[in-house]
């Protein structure tokens, strides 16, 4: 730069020589111009490499930075997103989490109107997208808004998303067209082509049960549990269901449902169709049902079967948790109940490998009640037509059938005690159930039984009955080696009371040809059969008597059968016979 500065300073010299003496001359104006110039000049590049200087002391320009594009969330539209009341509108998803639920439901009503619950719904595909449709209500609340908000939630995520859909007026209704008059040269109609066509045959509304698509009968849920019902029904009628039909509830529960949810699309006769409502189970535990029919275009109800009008198809859940799988039995089925009738469903179900418990003074398990409880067996066995003797040996009551046929029963309270039956079923398998209930102490019950040796009752069969009628199961059955009884003011066992009992003896004897004469001494009532023949009958309350009857019977074995009551005070039996002679 001092070069420059040098080399116009000798120019202006020169300049100045050849110009001396003369002032104001044309070319002095021009040298200072041409130095003016020169100046701007050096001045702009010294700045320029200033400029440069700072620029390398800051180093390299960095790149301007990128905003991020921000990942699209769920969104709905609607089509078509203006119409009049009663149009089908299409609800379409996209950015919704695959395989959720998400219903459809209107706002913007007044907030004592319902507006939260659905009226479609629909599931989201693997592609975040979904589709469902439904019709904008037709009723004079809707007519008045000019923006229904249309809302889509899911449950499941809380995302919620709203468009607007704009309703139009109520479209005029078309003038009537005016009847054509006919000009000279028309022709008039044939009288063939005035007569009305006769008008159609009126179609059926009818439906069929097919199935349950979703939540069958009995479907355990959660209080509170949003679900979605679906029926797969058949047109069994003549008429084509179409979007003026409408599933409509007719009663019971209603859980949280529309009173009428229009079908999707027509379903002509012979077609079967899903028919969905969305539901929400009540908030209590138990058991719950909604009833719902199908309405036509003109308002009639009609269900499933072809009696008039037909049967309600139905919505069953039970609210609470489901119970608790039943354990694999392969000897006795136990069934523990806390109180003493067997009520209710049981507290415990368990494989009890026999029944044979000594509880004492405590409960059969965790969660049951030491006192007052029941319990009931029940499995099948195996037996060879023989006869057997069923032993029951309890503390308080107990029970015990066969094939149903109760054949032991002491079902009272008591301290420990055993009774027996003997029973012959025959050759297979036999269903046995066993029933007990603790009152209060202790606790035990036993059941078994064996086989009996021929004949089981070497001399009497003797059976003893808590009551005077020998009513129901004996209480008690033994060998009694000859009937002479005198209990006095006993009963026949600890178990059996002193008044008010009864019994029954029978055996088989062997007689040579001849006529007996059968003795009976007795207090009170006695009768006495010989081969099913009542030959002697003193069934009455009275003191000690003795009573006799002649009988003449043929050699051989004959059957005796013996029967006897006890009314009150002293008790006494005494049966026997002879060959009737002279006195």
């Amino acid at each position: 730069m001092n070069r420059k500065m040098a080399r116009l300073d000798k120019k202006l010299n020169l300049d100045r020589k050849l110009n001396k003496g003369l002032p104001g001359s044309k070319s002095q104006w021009v040298l200072l111009g041409i130095t003016l110039v020169l100046m701007v000049a050096v001045g702009t590049l010294a700045a320029l490499a200033m400029l440069d200087v700072q620029a390398r002391a800051r180093g390299p320009a960095q790149a301007p930075a990128i905003t991020p594009t921000s990942v699209p969330g769920p969104s709905i539209q609607l089509s078509p997103a203006e119409g009049e009341p009663g149009t089908l509108i299409t609800v379409t998803g996209e950015g919704w989490r695959q395989r959720d639920t998400v219903f459809v439901r209107l706002d913007g009503l007044s907030p004592d109107q319902e507006t939260q619950a659905p009226v479609a719904f629909a599931i989201v595909t693997q592609d975040g997208r979904f589709n469902t449709s439904f019709v904008l209500p037709a009723d004079e609340a809707w007519n008045n808004q000019p923006d229904v908000p249309v809302t889509a939630w899911s449950p499941a995520t809380g995302d919620e998303v709203a468009a607007t859909f704009r309703v139009s007026a109520t479209p005029p209704t078309p003038a009537p067209t005016a009847t054509p008059t006919l000009t000279p040269t028309q022709a008039a109609p044939s009288p063939e082509a005035t007569q009305p066509e006769p008008p159609p045959a009126e179609c059926v509304d009818e439906a069929s049960f097919v199935s349950d698509v979703v939540i069958p009968d009995d479907t355990y849920l959660s209080p509170g549990q949003s679900f979605v019902k679906t029926w797969r029904l058949r047109n069994s009628g003549t008429c084509t269901w179409t979007t003026d039909y409408a599933l409509v509830f007719a009663g019971g529960h209603r859980m949280g449902s529309l009173s009428a949810i229009p079908l999707h699309g027509p379903v002509v006769p012979g077609d079967t169709a899903d028919l969905s409502v969305a539901l929400t189970a009540p908030a209590g535990n138990g058991n719950y049902e909604g009833k719902w029919l199908l309405r036509n275009e003109d308002g009639d109800l009609f269900g499933i079967g072809d009696s008039p009008g037909g049967a309600p198809f139905w919505a069953r859940i039970i609210v609470g948790p489901p119970p608790t799988p039943a354990p694999m039995v392969t000897d006795w089925r136990g069934e523990y109940y806390g109180n003493r009738d067997l009520a209710g469903e049981p507290m415990l179900v368990r494989d009890d490998v026999e029944v044979y418990f000594n509880w004492n003074r405590d409960a059969p398990a965790a969660g049951l009640p030491a006192d007052d409880f029941s319990a009931r067996w029940t499995r099948t066995a195996e037996f060879d037509g023989t006869t057997y003797r069923f032993h029951a040996w309890a503390d308080d009551g107990v029970r015990v059938w066969v094939d149903d046929r109760l054949i032991i029963d002491a079902w009272w309270d008591g301290g420990l005690r055993e009774r027996t039956m003997d029973y012959a079923p025959v050759r297979g398998t036999h269903r046995l159930r066993v029933e007990f209930y603790e009152r209060t102490a202790e606790a035990r019950i036993h059941v078994w039984w064996e086989k009996v040796a021929s004949p089981p009752y070497p001399d009497w069969k003797g059976e003893y009955w808590s009551n005077q009628g020998l009513s129901g199961s004996p209480a008690l059955v033994r060998n009694d080696p000859s009937i002479n009884f005198n209990w006095g003011l006993d009963g026949p066992a600890p178990d059996l009371p002193t008044d008010g009992f009864s019994a029954r003896w029978s055996r088989t004897a062997e007689f040579d040809a001849g006529t007996y004469r059968f003795h009976v001494l007795v207090d009170d009532g006695a009768r006495l059969w010989v081969d099913d023949r009542l030959i002697l009958d003193t069934w009455r309350d009275g003191a000690a008597r003795e009573v006799t009857a002649d009988h003449a019977i043929t050699g051989g074995p004959h059957h005796l059968r013996m029967e006897f009551y006890e009314y009150t005070g002293e008790a006494r039996i005494h049966v026997w016979w002879k060959v009737a002679g002279p006195e």
